[in-house]
């Protein structure tokens, strides 16, 4: 079952029949919830079943995040023509979406999503001194509810060097 495809599915078909959708029965909406979630998956590799599966569902990740950053970061097109600001882009695009997906996953079970978190936390100022650390201006009510929602408290000073090199 893959429930990314399922739900996409019955979006759509809300989305495109809603006089339709409101008619059916509970028991037809479940099989609509579901039913563009199964596939049957052909290989020519020679694998248990398992295997196979996590093979796959591994390569939809990948396919995940680089859809995530097409769409939503604008990787592509570079537009660039020096290997300098190609590089540089790159490397720009890649931390953006690294930010963008441990945010994604960050708000998995809390009322917000991904742009309104962005959207509203863009009036938190921050100032990098030449000692590394940030000093940041007082949040408005928008930020304070975000990170309130987390169990947080926005920090008033951040020393570069206390964040981790790798990731968790």
């Amino acid at each position: 079952m893959d429930y990314d495809n399922a739900l996409r599915g019955y979006r759509r078909f809300m989305a495109e029949h809603p006089t339709e959708f409101e008619a059916l029965t509970d028991k037809d909406k479940t099989w609509h919830r579901y039913k563009e979630g199964y596939f049957i998956l052909l290989s020519s590799i020679s694998e248990v079943p398992a295997a196979m599966l996590e093979r796959y569902f591994g390569r939809t990740r990948i396919e995940c995040v680089f859809k995530t950053g097409k769409e939503y970061l604008d990787i592509l097109p570079l537009n660039k023509w020096t290997v300098e600001t190609v590089r540089g882009k790159l490397l720009n695009d890649t931390i953006a979406l690294i930010a963008y997906l441990g945010i994604r996953r960050a708000l998995a079970d809390s009322p917000f999503s991904v742009p309104e978190v962005i959207s509203r936390s863009r009036s938190l100022q921050c100032m990098l001194g030449s000692d590394g650390v940030v000093t940041v201006d007082p949040p408005n009510k928008h930020v304070k509810k975000i990170f309130s929602q987390f169990h947080m408290r926005v920090p008033v000073r951040v020393s570069v060097g206390d964040f981790p090199s790798s990731g968790p």
